[in-house]
């Protein structure tokens, strides 16, 4: 996914049916929790694991399919799933008892092994020009450039929860040896396109946002935004799989990257060779 002007799919193209059987050992899969009138929670057992968010993103799909207009929200996350009905079609107690009903059936064809997942790939300008936090982490973590990138690179992450601003996707696991606290005190402002990490997860985040996580570089593709038609699209949806691939600083500049949005580190040119992979 390295053209900016890529259409990502819009959610009514993402909730589609995936043949995705439930883990072995999961004898309780799940629990649902009445959180007022007209809301509820579905939360997965741990057995899941790592599987969590394409069961969550599975079972998200069907249940929007069948309430339709019944159901006005829903909050995917990593084991759970908030859903809000209207208050106008729903009797909760029935509406529960049919909830659990359609989980437990999409639960009952869900394969994860023959699930087909979608892979998004993320092009990423790795340099201080643009990762505020980099050097601070090659410094306190004993490495190279090229070493973080790899760190970086080599593993591909699941988008385990979309949160926070519309469009930031919750990625993990980082490596061990890549893992850093968040800032102790957060930024005013972090620019759109910004690849982050802090503990286990790394992110991208969507637009110019104040936040805390270390910085470490940036990709020049819009990863959400508004379509013509007034659609929300947007790269992440929970479960995908996501691709980080590191890109130099001419195709950077091709696919419309720019520098110092954030306000930051302006000090170094586009013509800067003193930190090279």
């Amino acid at each position: 996914m390295t053209d900016k002007n890529s259409e990502y799919p819009t959610p009514a193209q993402n909730n589609k049916h995936k043949p995705m059987a439930l883990p072995e050992g999961a004898t309780k899969p799940m629990e649902i929790q009445q959180l007022n009138l007209n809301t509820v929670i579905l939360q997965l057992d741990d057995d899941f694991g790592r599987t969590s968010a394409s069961v969550i993103s599975h079972i998200n799909a069907l249940l929007l399919e069948h309430f339709g207009q019944r159901i006005i929200n829903t909050v995917p996350a990593y084991r759970s799933l908030l859903i809000e009905f209207s208050l106008q079609h729903h009797a909760m107690a029935a509406s529960t008892a049919e909830l659990e009903q359609q989980v437990r059936a999409a639960l009952s064809h869900f394969q994860a092994d023959t699930a087909e997942r979608r892979i998004v790939e993320i092009p990423v300008y790795y340099h201080p020009s643009v990762g505020d936090d980099l050097e601070q982490i090659m410094e306190s973590k004993n490495i190279s450039l090229a070493q973080l990138i790899e760190l970086h690179t080599r593993i591909q992450y699941q988008v385990q929860a979309v949160g926070f601003i519309p469009g930031f996707a919750y990625l993990g696991n980082l490596e061990p040896a890549l893992q850093v606290s968040r800032l102790a005190r957060p930024r005013a402002t972090v620019a759109k396109g910004s690849i982050a990490i802090a503990e286990q997860q790394t992110a991208v985040y969507p637009r110019a946002t104040p936040g805390g996580w270390n910085i470490i570089g940036r990709t020049p593709i819009d990863v959400f935004h508004i379509t013509a038609e007034g659609e929300i699209a947007h790269a992440f949806e929970l479960g995908d799989t996501v691709q980080f691939r590191s890109i130099s600083e001419a195709d950077f500049f091709a696919l419309g990257g720019r520098l110092g949005q954030s306000g930051q580190n302006d000090r170094y040119s586009q013509r800067d060779e003193s930190l090279k992979p």
